[in-house]
């Protein structure tokens, strides 16, 4: 499913409930393994990188990695949609994102910034 950028402005108070729920929710831990799962997530920031510290302090926060100079994996228990739902906010309409789920038993890099996480 593909969703058009929205500002927080034009965020749904749907969206809002949403993203407060990730945001205050400590009844989930990173450290659940059991459903946890690896996130390739690319962004190109088409307004500028002015808000690329924000972005970054966002996917920081939902234990992402920076793998490449735009693109970060996370392992999370998260769903791709949540995810979604969580870094949007912080995005300008005109910028993009995509998030897909990968299998690191199979995932191969050069003069990558980090390992993957497992």
């Amino acid at each position: 499913m593909i969703h058009e950028a929205v500002s927080p402005a034009d965020s749904t108070d749907s969206d809002k409930d949403e993203i407060q729920r990730f945001e205050t929710n400590d009844n989930m831990t990173q450290a659940d393994d059991r459903a946890s799962r690896v996130y390739v997530i690319s962004i190109d920031l088409v307004s500028g990188t002015d808000i690329y510290a924000i972005v970054a302090a966002r996917l920081e926060k939902l234990g992402a990695v920076r793998i490449l100079f735009s693109q970060w994996a996370c392992k999370t228990w998260y769903t791709s949609e949540e995810l979604r739902l969580s870094i949007q906010p912080v995005l300008t309409p005109r910028d993009r994102l995509f998030i897909a789920e990968i299998n690191t038993s199979n995932c191969v890099g050069v003069n990558m910034r980090t390992d993957l996480p497992q």
